[in-house]
């Protein structure tokens, strides 16, 4: 369409110049517009679109740190982890008799989780670990012990009364290497368990990374 909108024009301007010497001044005057209005548009209204198409696009700044932090986040998996012999245990309390003399009792509301973190990644480090713990009221007839029980049998039977992640951070095990842990557990708004168990998964390894 733009071919069309030139010929109207150059037909106009020869219509102009042949008719007589006012038209003449007119189609002069015309094209000086024209050119005039060419020259601030490619010069003026257009370089800035120009220079932004020439600049270089700078690529965004490295963060060595922030792409260590995501390496070490991929590069294992739960599975890297075993978690042998896990245990939570209660803590203990004071009872005392009437007789003035006292004696340990559990305390259902404080616990260790306890046991030892193996290292069966062949290539990485192990620095945090990030479980799941989970506390459970059973029925007086639940009678698998606590280290045998599944999340299925324990979720199907039982109340879950406590549900909560706990990370270990700095923990720098070497492939292969295995390192003991025992770490303090409260859970918010637990109720007096009966017959209690647990779960514990490992949910999240993060590699040491150098």
């Amino acid at each position: 369409m733009g071919w069309i909108f030139v010929l109207l024009l150059v037909v106009v301007l020869v219509w102009l110049v042949t008719e007589n010497k006012t038209t003449r001044y007119a189609a002069v005057g015309l094209v000086s517009v024209f050119g005039l209005a060419s020259i601030v548009f490619f010069y003026v209204l257009d370089q800035p679109e120009r220079r932004e198409a020439r600049t270089p696009t700078t690529p965004p700044a490295e963060n060595p740190a922030r792409e260590k932090r995501e390496t070490a986040l991929k590069v294992l998996k739960p599975s890297d982890v075993a978690f042998i012999a896990p245990e939570l245990k209660p803590g203990t309390r004071k009872v005392w008799a009437n007789d003035g003399t006292s004696k340990d009792a559990p305390d259902l509301f404080s616990w260790t989780l306890v046991g030892s973190l193996k290292n069966v990644s062949p290539d990485f480090p192990v620095n945090d670990v990030t479980f799941r713990v989970r506390l459970f009221s059973c029925p007086d007839f639940f009678s698998t012990p606590a280290s045998e029980a599944t999340v299925r049998e324990l979720t199907g039977s039982c109340i879950t009364i406590g549900d909560r992640s706990l990370a270990i951070y700095g923990l720098k095990i070497v492939p292969g290497d295995s390192k003991t842990i025992s770490e303090q557990v409260t859970f918010d708004s637990q109720p007096e368990p009966r017959n209690w168990r647990y779960a514990v998964e490992v949910v999240r390894v993060t590699a040491e990374i150098n």
